[in-house]
Order: structure tokens, then C-alpha cells, then sequence
């Protein structure tokens, strides 16, 4: 096989590579910022849903161009996700850096009970 047929299979290990890493980078961005705890299966639910909705169109625009394009759009991509991730912009929700259970709709309740609990912690 040629050497080129290589380098495109090692490009995309390491990029799905890179899509796990994202993905445990994110779900530990969550604990970290004391996110909810049903943030992270749907956290993981979007990253599979997106694969799946959008597979007939992305099939359809790599097939349109060459597959090192692709996989730098795709990259870059990913690379974007990162660094808002590394300034501190929330997996699930950008626009919110510091989502707390008590900020969601529905979830006042819930937020009043672990309120107190954060504080006492903290103060430990």
C-alpha cells in the first residue's frame, strides 16, 4: 500500500483520538465547575447524537473535497472547542461559564439543597 494510505490512518486514529480526549476533558471541565450531575450522561448523549445526526451530511462535504481538508476543517474544529474549554467556557453551555443547578429552570428546588453544602465545603 502506499505511504499516503498510512499517514491518512494514522491522521484519523489520532483524531478520533483527540475526540475521546475532548470528551474527558470536558466531562472533568464539568466536575470541576461542580456542574449538576445529569450534565454529564447528556453531555455524552450530544457528543453520540451529533455523530449520528449529522453523519449523512458530513459524509456528503468529505466527499466533496480532499481528505486532509477535511480533517484540518475537522481539527480546527476540535481545536476551537479546546481553548474556549481552556478559558473556562462551559461544555454544554457556552454562554454560561459557571452553570450552577440553581440557574436551570426547574432545578431551584435542587440548588437550595446543595447551596449550603458548597459553602460549608469550601470553608473546609
Amino acid at each position: 500500500m502506499k505511504r499516503g494510505f498510512y499517514n491518512i490512518l494514522c491522521a484519523q486514529f489520532l483524531s478520533s483520538l483527540a475526540d475521546n480526549a475532548l470528551l474527558i476533558a470536558a466531562i472533568a471541565l464539568l466536575t470541576s465547575l461542580q456542574a449538576p450531575e445529569w450534565m454529564t450522561p447528556l453531555l455524552k448523549l450530544f457528543f453520540v447524537v451529533s455523530y449520528v445526526l449529522l453523519a449523512a451530511w458530513v459524509g456528503i462535504f468529505a466527499d466533496l473535497m480532499p481528505k486532509g481538508h477535511v480533517m484540518f476543517i475537522t481539527n480546527a474544529v476540535k481545536a476551537v472547542g479546546c481553548v474556549l474549554m481552556l478559558f473556562g467556557s462551559h461544555p454544554l453551555h457556552p454562554h454560561l461559564p459557571h452553570l450552577q443547578a440553581r440557574d436551570l429552570p426547574g432545578q431551584a428546588a435542587h440548588g437550595r439543597h446543595l447551596r449550603p453544602l458548597r459553602i460549608q465545603e469550601s470553608r473546609h
